[in-house]
């Protein structure tokens, strides 16, 4: 889990069994264009490869393997 996402970093986003196929995003890549501030959740937004864009909590967020 990325703790603090930053702007123009690149990440993959992962989800447990059971929320993959609901989401239908696990093992997606993209690029995090802005991150929430303050308490409670931290939600990200993050442009997909394919240039959609969707919000996240931060807890799906991995740093992109460069393997």
């Amino acid at each position: 889990m990325i703790y603090r996402p930053a702007p123009g970093q690149r990440v993959t986003l992962r989800y447990r069994p059971a929320l993959r196929a609901y989401t239908g995003l696990h093992l997606a890549h993209g690029t995090v264009v802005v991150a929430g501030t303050g308490r409670g959740p931290i939600n990200v937004l993050v442009e997909l490869e394919d240039g959609r864009l969707v919000v996240a909590p931060r807890g799906q967020l991995f740093e992109e393997s460069t393997s």
